[in-house]
């Protein structure tokens, strides 16, 4: 999971891009959700990471950044849920 997000920001070769992910992305917090993960939540993100590997093949950008938004917002309210189960 780590390898390929890290793959991605560097592929985009955008030093901008790469400050920005590692200002806003906690590499703990993203390894403990990935780990707090349900088994659809895993189904759900690999299938995430194979269509955003499919728009960047298919020189999609519009595709890639709404499956990447999808991405991010579903592992936000997985995060926030399991947060609320918590307390």
């Amino acid at each position: 999971n780590t390898k390929f997000h890290r793959i991605i920001y560097e592929a985009a070769r955008s030093p901008r891009l790469t400050a920005l992910i590692a200002s806003a992305v906690d590499v703990g917090v993203v390894a403990r959700t990935y780990y707090s993960y349900s088994e659809t939540d895993l189904l759900r993100s690999a299938q995430h990471h194979k269509e955003i590997v499919d728009a960047i093949a298919a020189n999609a950008p519009e595709w890639a950044e709404s499956v990447m938004s999808s991405h991010v917002l579903a592992a936000a309210s997985s995060a926030f849920q399991r947060h609320q189960e918590a307390a």
